[in-house]
């Protein structure tokens, strides 16, 4: 699962800042660690985990953002995800696309099979690596 607007909601966010973006402030708005899960996303996680599924998540937020990352997801239900993959640090491709599917053909070279890959982005799915993929939509904003 992706993280942005997939599994938490930026909307809080969004709202007061007319769907802009300011780096600093988003940056201190993620760190907060205050938003809340997308219910029909917890939902499909609470399905997958009793079903004893594992369950990922890839984003495209930065290695620092990690701890208030977990702390946010854990506080918005999605407990005892089986692991978390953040952009590393210094990451300079142009898209986020080589960093996501790499994650997944790493899952996969583990011994993983993907059965869904899910996320607001055309970015979130573009390289392979899972037997389905569900893109949400996001009117408000685009990722390469």
């Amino acid at each position: 699962l992706d993280i942005d607007d997939t599994s938490l909601s930026n909307y809080p966010y969004e709202l007061p800042h007319d769907f802009g973006f300011v780096s600093s402030e988003w940056l201190a708005w993620a760190n907060k660690s205050d938003a809340p899960a997308l219910p029909g996303t917890l939902k499909l996680y609470q399905h997958a985990k009793e079903k004893g599924v594992y369950v990922f998540f890839v984003t495209g937020r930065a290695e620092a953002l990690r701890e208030s990352t977990v702390k946010n997801l854990e506080s918005a239900g999605f407990k005892a995800f089986d692991g978390i993959y953040t952009k590393p640090d210094g990451y300079a491709e142009p898209s986020v696309v080589p960093f996501k599917s790499g994650v997944r053909a790493h899952l996969e070279a583990e011994g993983y099979r993907i059965i869904l890959n899910m996320g607001d982005q055309d970015s979130d799915l573009e390289g392979g690596h899972a037997e389905r993929t569900f893109k949400l939509p996001n009117p408000m904003y685009f990722i390469k």
